[in-house]
């Protein structure tokens, strides 16, 4: 038994016309909590206690080099400009050395939120970098056994 890397992974789309697109340099938001509420209980010394709420996720955030004829980019600023998009389904798999998946995490009914490009600076000669932000209304995890 041994960690996973980091940096070996995959993102899948289904829905929204978007074909296969190129490898993503950074996936991030992969977040649940459990969030807790405080209730009065009465008088005495401490007159609240806890209990929990449903589980909150953060946005899930995508990062790469700027891709031309990007399907997925195209979705993305038809859904900001003209708000017009197909919710799909987002999946990202954490992949072992042999490409089988350690983790698979699985995002339902996903639409964008935003997308930016990093500054473009003549001086430093680096990629220009687009991340798509999603929101999901569930996500599910999958371990591999």
């Amino acid at each position: 038994m041994y960690p996973a890397v980091n940096f070996h992974f995959d993102v899948k789309f289904n829905g929204g016309g978007i074909m296969a697109e190129g490898g993503f340099q950074q996936v991030s938001g992969l977040k649940a909590k459990l969030g807790s509420q405080k209730v009065k209980s009465g008088g005495g010394a401490n007159p609240y206690f806890k209990l929990p709420t449903p589980s909150t996720f953060d946005n899930i955030k995508l990062s790469r080099g700027v891709m031309v004829g990007s399907s997925l980019r195209h979705w993305v600023t038809q859904a900001i400009y003209n708000f017009e998009f197909t919710p799909i389904t987002v999946t990202i798999i954490l992949l072992d050395e042999n490409q089988n998946p350690v983790i698979t995490w699985t995002a339902y009914n996903v639409w964008p939120v935003s997308w930016s490009v990093d500054d473009l600076n003549s001086e430093n000669g680096k990629v220009a970098i687009e991340t798509f932000e999603l929101a999901f209304d569930r996500i599910t995890t999958k371990f591999k056994t």
